[in-house]
């Protein structure tokens, strides 16, 4: 495809020499400790809303036709999703990274999904169309330094950034200017589809128009495949070896099987002017009799080996027993307490169920007052 020039580029703040020298930032309290949005990535983002608002890219492009761009100081991969064909949801979504582009081939394909598993994963930013009223007042005040009238009837922006393990919350301006780059690619996509017939794209699976920028707005579209490679497993954690001094100084029976899992509840948690993060819980279970012998809250960011092996380890501590056997339900899991497993001699395996635990699981979910799944089989 030959290069071409578009309306938009990647870091063209639009006309106007005084917006430069504005320094006012955007949802600051939200973002205590972290980079507000700036006014130049505001007004660029305002400006490319507009644009979605006329050329309404949902009528070229459906949800499922991802439009492909390289983040170029993270070098991820975006992979952005039109929402608005059914009139719905007006929005440009774009899932960033291998994982989250997984996530996105779950939700197509229809399989089990629970709103904790989706939240626990996605990593994301998202511009969507919103009737005025609708918007917050951080929103609002955006809306308003760029001369919105916010009037009943009226639709404004509204930006957001996904971290996993974490609800959508203000875009910092890293995230801002992400979510840019993303808008402007399929702007620009739309603008190729004016010339170009949309037959030429997403014919096989895994294949999408990826959108390469040059200089002075200037763009080529080559399909891409989306090689879709393992995840590489997370590191197993570091064994504290005094807590498990203590435990071999006990001489505790070897008994029974218990089940361990941790799981993401959509319930969100924290202040007014705090990103929501996602409860995140890990459990053990009599595999038997669905005792529970143990729950415990986490943060998004502890790694997933500490919380599963606070899952076996407190089990002991607290049963006063050794399990036989822990029951895991996938391979990444059983390798990241495989060397626990070796200390304390325990058989672990990896079964595609872990039926007692799903009874405890869904009893707190339900408790916490869980929306439930999103996709259901």
């Amino acid at each position: 495809m030959a290069i071409r020039k578009s309306k938009n580029s990647p870091g063209d703040p639009g006309p106007g020499k005084s917006v430069r020298r504005r320094t006012a930032r955007f949802f600051e309290d939200q973002l205590k400790g972290e980079e507000g949005l700036t006014f130049l990535t505001a007004k660029r983002l305002f400006d490319l809303a507009e644009e979605v608002h006329l050329v309404k890219p949902w009528r070229l492009i459906s949800d499922t036709n991802l439009v492909l761009v390289k983040d170029p100081e993270s070098g991820e991969k975006c992979y952005c999703s039109v929402m608005g064909e059914l009139g719905e949801v007006l929005a440009v979504h774009a899932y960033r990274g291998l994982e989250s582009y997984q996530l996105f081939k779950r939700i197509v394909s229809g399989g089990p999904l629970s709103t904790g598993e989706f939240f626990g994963t996605q990593h994301s930013v998202t511009m969507e169309l919103l009737p005025s009223l609708e918007l917050t007042a951080p929103d609002q005040e955006l809306a308003r330094a760029f001369g919105h009238p916010l009037k009943k009837g009226t639709v404004a922006p509204q930006f957001r950034a996904g971290r996993p393990g974490y609800r959508p919350w203000y875009p910092t301006e890293a995230e801002g200017k992400v979510l840019a780059l993303c808008v402007e690619s399929v702007l620009a996509f739309c603008e190729e589809l004016a010339i170009a017939p949309a037959e030429r794209y997403w014919k096989l699976e895994d294949v999408y128009p990826e959108i390469f920028w040059k200089k002075r707005k200037f763009f080529r579209v080559e399909n891409t495949l989306v090689r879709i490679t393992p995840l590489p497993l997370p590191e197993r954690p570091i064994l504290d070896e005094e807590r498990l001094a203590k435990l071999g100084k006990n001489d505790y029976a070897v008994r029974g099987i218990i089940e361990v899992d941790e799981f993401y509840s959509g319930a969100p948690v924290g202040g007014e002017n705090e990103r929501k993060a996602c409860l995140r819980a890990v459990m053990a279970v009599d595999a038997r009799n669905q005792y529970l012998y143990m729950v415990r809250t986490f943060s998004p960011e502890t790694s997933l080996a500490e919380v599963l092996m606070e899952g076996v380890l407190q089990t002991i501590e607290k049963g006063r027993f050794v399990p036989a056997e822990v029951h895991v339900n996938a391979e990444s899991k059983q390798e990241l307490l495989s060397g626990l497993k070796q200390r304390l001699g325990f058989h672990l395996r990896v079964v595609s169920k872990l039926p007692a635990l799903e009874i405890a699981k869904n009893a707190m979910l339900q408790t916490l007052g869980d929306t439930g799944p999103l996709l259901s089989d």
